[in-house]
């Protein structure tokens, strides 16, 4: 195990996962993912579910990198707020944005169902602190604009 996710919260409380097989001799396949993170695994089981062989190689632990390191977190929306996407691309396209983002958290919750995964999953939130009273502005406009321009509850 390497750094500090030998010491994460994760690690401590995960479910002990089984070793996978080493890759051996030649192998054949449709679809070779590398990498088995969220992104990797999700592209494995959708090319395995149309009917393609998949072969899935990872150098480490399957969630080794940032998958296995985010607390497992699907918040809905981006790494940019609203307000910043709205400046940038336009109130529509930020909106269809953020649904793209909505049918990805989708798209794990439908996954998570259909495969009876045990992940024990719980939607009750996040937090976003405030550190000031003057950062309650900051998150005001935020709550406006995520009704107003997203239409998120």
């Amino acid at each position: 195990m390497q750094g500090a996710l030998q010491h994460s919260y994760y690690l401590a409380t995960a479910a002990p996962a089984s070793e996978p097989a080493p890759l051996q001799g030649e192998v054949r396949t449709d679809v070779c993912v590398v990498g088995g993170g969220s992104t990797g695994l999700s592209a494995a089981l959708h090319a395995a579910e149309t009917g393609l062989s998949v072969v899935l190689v990872e150098g480490s632990r399957i969630g080794w990198g940032a998958s296995g390191r985010n607390g497992g977190q699907i918040i809905p929306g981006l790494r940019k707020g609203a307000l910043e996407l709205s400046a940038l691309y336009g109130a529509d396209q930020a909106r269809a944005l953020f649904d793209l983002a909505l049918e990805a958290r989708g798209l794990v919750l439908d996954l998570i169902a259909r495969h009876a995964i045990a992940s024990d999953l719980r939607l009750i939130g996040h937090l976003a602190a405030a550190a000031k009273a003057s950062d309650m502005a900051h998150y005001e406009q935020k709550v406006e604009a995520l009704s107003t321009l997203m239409v998120y509850p």
